[in-house]
């Protein structure tokens, strides 16, 4: 949903309007979305997740994403009580958190060592989504992915062209099915890279640690999410650059030979 809704607003500012504008456009693409792909109570997550985390990208004011944050799950909760117990709402809810919280800061530090703009949001917010999420997944499956930073970092270059035309491709099909099916093909390789990455990433040895699921498992990979901030925190950001490209490397050893026959 932020992607797309940043893509309305890319375009709208490219064309010269003003942000009232914008603000509307923004408002009717997100209704689109809800409309095309069926206002279910995952969709409608979805939709009060993404704007928030727009909101807080977009204005940069932190303070006032949190209450908007804290608003959107009111209502969600009001409106259907049983997200209290729902592991994805929890996960929606707790990364939008950390987008807002944790990952602005992070691009901040980043930015100041001399890192680029675009790859210290890439890295700062592929981190600070599985800081937060981490226990969760832990509390709910009883695993911890060791690669999955490392794989949203691969694959972040692709994710807005297959969001943006996917989306594109859905609002064609209502007019045209035909004209639809020439659009989509824009998603193939993308598409291709994505699903390749998410395979060899999850089959590498020790891709995922089995830890004890429910509060223990959360606890367990808390502290150590905990223990491994803070020892970033005073060694700086090398050691982030290192790790992930370590990561990077070994999640790219396997890929490369299909990948390049695939190219040729």
């Amino acid at each position: 949903v932020s992607i797309l809704l940043g893509a309305v607003l890319l375009l709208v500012r490219g064309v010269g309007l003003g942000p009232r504008a914008g603000a509307a456009l923004a408002a009717a693409a997100l209704i689109a979305f809800v409309v095309i792909a069926r206002p279910s109570p995952s969709v409608l997550r979805a939709a009060a997740m993404g704007s928030v985390a727009l909101l807080a990208l977009v204005t940069g004011r932190r303070k006032q994403a949190m209450p908007a944050l804290a608003a959107g799950v009111i209502a969600l909760l009001a409106w259907s009580p049983g997200l209290a117990v729902d592991f994805g709402f929890v996960l929606s809810a707790t990364a939008t958190a950390g987008l807002i919280v944790i990952a602005p800061v992070g691009v901040d530090v980043l930015v100041g060592r001399g890192w680029p703009r675009a790859v210290a949001e890439t890295v700062a917010v592929s981190v600070a989504a599985f800081a937060v999420t981490a226990p969760i997944v832990a509390a709910m499956a009883g695993t911890v992915s060791l690669v999955s930073i490392c794989a949203n970092i691969l694959v972040a270059p692709v994710v807005g062209v297959i969001t943006v035309a996917g989306a594109v491709t859905a609002l064609i099909a209502g007019v045209s099915v035909p004209v639809a099916e020439v659009v989509v093909r824009v998603t193939q390789w993308p598409l291709w890279w994505l699903v390749t990455v998410a395979e060899r990433g999850a089959r590498l040895p020790g891709a995922s640690i089995p830890v004890p699921s429910g509060p223990a498992g959360a606890a367990i990979v808390l502290g150590a999410v905990v223990a491994l901030g803070v020892t970033l925190r005073r060694r700086g950001p090398r050691l982030v650059l290192a790790g992930i490209a370590i990561g990077v490397l070994v999640l790219w050893a396997p890929i490369w030979p299909s990948s390049l026959g695939r190219l040729v």
